[in-house]
């Protein structure tokens, strides 16, 4: 065991060298499947950890990364890696290696259609139980990798990944793991459109997300969707959408801080961006009778 240790110790340290290196490694015969063997299904935990790092080095190399993501072996191993490997490490190096394939735009529809989403599962999974901080930032940043217009239908269907992005952005004991996860989802609303059938869900997920106190951009994908006249009936009527945007301007207001100029500015682009929405609504003629409110007309004082 401990000279199989060494052995893929020194790869690990032969693939931390160079596009070069990650190139003829990754070509070399038998390399990757030993890798893979390793990595998943070693005993002992160190040759565990090194092969999984190397994985994640080796998907690092844009040259890689096209040819990794064809390959269903290494795929499988990495999203098995991701719910059952016990070393935090570890975990952390099969979600960044998912994360790096993921950074190139011909790799996304195939991670997040691969065996019906299962790529999918195993990072919400990840971002939403996983006990590691950073396996958790990595499983954000990951699904906001892959957040792009052909692929924005399918996440926002799959179960329960808006949901839990949103919950996880409100809830996670990590401030920075709250911040990615508003990212990917703000991502992800900026490509979901009314006429797709999670339009809904998204909704529910943005009031959801307005609630937290780490940085986000709620109130500017708010602004965006209530820009185009085709949205506004629909989120006017929506349950929580006209409360959380008065909230924002409320609150945004009550929490400036002078002392704290970035605080502040954050508040006033807040306030600002559910202004604006605001207005967007109301230039939707059927909206203006349900928009008459006192949570409305509070924000407006």
């Amino acid at each position: 065991p401990e000279a199989r240790v060494a052995r893929v110790r020194i790869i690990a340290n032969l693939v931390n060298s160079g596009e070069d290196n990650k190139r003829m490694i990754l070509e070399y015969d038998g390399m990757l499947d030993g890798l893979l063997r390793i990595a998943h299904l070693d005993s002992n935990e160190h040759a565990r950890e090194y092969a999984g790092v190397t994985l994640m080095d080796l998907a690092s190399a844009p040259c890689n990364q096209i040819s990794m993501a064809k390959n269903e072996k290494l795929l499988g191993t990495l999203v098995k890696m991701v719910l059952v490997e016990k070393v935090a490490a570890t975990r952390e190096s099969a979600i960044t290696a998912l994360q790096n394939l993921a950074f190139t735009k011909e790799n996304r529809s195939r991670l997040v259609s691969f065996k019906e989403g299962i790529v999918l599962e195993a990072l919400k999974k990840a971002l939403s139980g996983d006990k590691n901080d950073k396996s958790r930032r990595r499983a954000a940043g990951a699904l906001t990798n892959l957040t792009c217009d052909d692929t924005a239908e399918t996440m926002g269907g799959h179960k329960g990944l808006l949901d839990t992005l949103a919950v996880v952005s409100t809830k996670d004991e990590s401030s920075e793991v709250q911040s990615r996860a508003a990212m990917a989802l703000t991502k992800l609303a900026a490509s979901i459109t009314i006429r797709m059938p999670c339009y809904p869900v998204l909704l529910d997920a943005l009031v959801v997300a307005s609630l937290s106190h780490a940085e986000n951009s709620v109130s500017a994908v708010l602004r965006v969707k209530a820009r185009d006249p085709e949205n506004r009936e629909s989120m006017a009527q929506h349950p929580g959408i006209l409360d959380t945007l008065a909230d924002i301007c409320i609150n945004s207001s009550s929490n400036a801080n002078p002392k704290n100029t970035s605080k502040n500015s954050e508040a006033i682009k807040d306030r600002d961006n559910a202004m604006r929405a605001i207005m967007h609504l109301t230039n939707e003629p059927k909206n203006r009778k349900i928009m008459c409110t006192k949570g409305i007309l509070d924000a407006l004082v």
